[in-house]
């Protein structure tokens, strides 16, 4: 239950380190310039709005609403098993991002970025299949979840090399660290509401400590979602236009 949760939120945190790159083509910023990374954050930051609007003429979807369709993973970790799949999520509250650093590094034709970003609030919501045990407890069906996580900050990190005129992401890792989080759930068990509100409780009780034991599996996943994001609106870019 709590790592479709990660995987919608860390959707929403890939999508916003992705749409930095788009925002590339518009900058002022010189590559071989002493204050690069600092040019660069105010550029991403004056073209956050625009952003979350969408561009049309790149196929940029809006960011807030965001809306993602469908994906689906399996977790073994010890006494957590699961499998699950996470169907129109709907997320908000992008658009109230907060950039807080960004460094750059090259070398050749070899590129890292590291981003920070803040954000005071997400709401995620959607639907869900899962199958699962959590220690001896047997757990599945299908349902509606919603969350709300507050004071999100995250880092991403994205490693590139230079090819035929455009940049090509090679990996897309995102770290998120959740400050307060709310789950709702409904209609889990076929409908059985004793045992839904017994799982959401445990839920809200003990999220830290599942969170932490599952973050590192949804960001192996969402690091091929991610890569696979930038780079089809990155092959639209010459890199010249990227990084001056």
């Amino acid at each position: 239950m709590i790592f479709y949760m990660l995987i919608a939120l860390n959707i929403a945190t890939s999508v916003l380190c992705a749409a930095e790159e788009v925002t590339l083509p518009v900058n002022h910023c010189k590559r071989n310039s002493t204050d690069y990374s600092a040019c660069l954050k105010i550029t991403i930051e004056e073209s956050w709005p625009q952003l979350v609007e969408g561009i049309p003429e790149f196929d940029f979807p809006r960011l807030d609403p965001l809306f993602y369709g469908y994906s689906k993973a399996a977790f073994n970790r010890g006494e957590i098993y699961g499998e699950l799949t996470v169907l129109n999520v709907i997320i908000t509250g992008l658009k109230n991002i907060h950039f807080l650093t960004l460094r750059s590094h090259f070398y050749d034709d070899s590129y890292r970025f590291e981003v920070d970003v803040k954000i005071p609030r997400l709401i995620v919501d959607g639907d869900s299949n899962a199958i699962g045990s959590l220690g001896g407890l047997r757990m599945g069906g299908k349902g509606h979840f919603n969350v709300i996580a507050e004071n999100v900050r995250a880092t991403c990190y994205v490693t590139a090399h230079a090819e035929n005129d455009t940049l090509v992401i090679e990996h897309f890792r995102v770290s998120p660290v959740v400050e307060k989080l709310k789950l709702h759930l409904n209609d889990f068990f076929e409908g059985n509401k004793e045992l839904n509100d017994l799982l959401e409780t445990f839920l809200n009780e003990f999220w830290p400590s599942l969170y932490r034991t599952l973050i590192p599996i949804a960001i192996d996943v969402w690091d091929q979602w991610s890569t696979n994001f930038s780079n089809h609106f990155l092959s639209k870019i010459s890199i010249s236009q990227i990084l001056p």
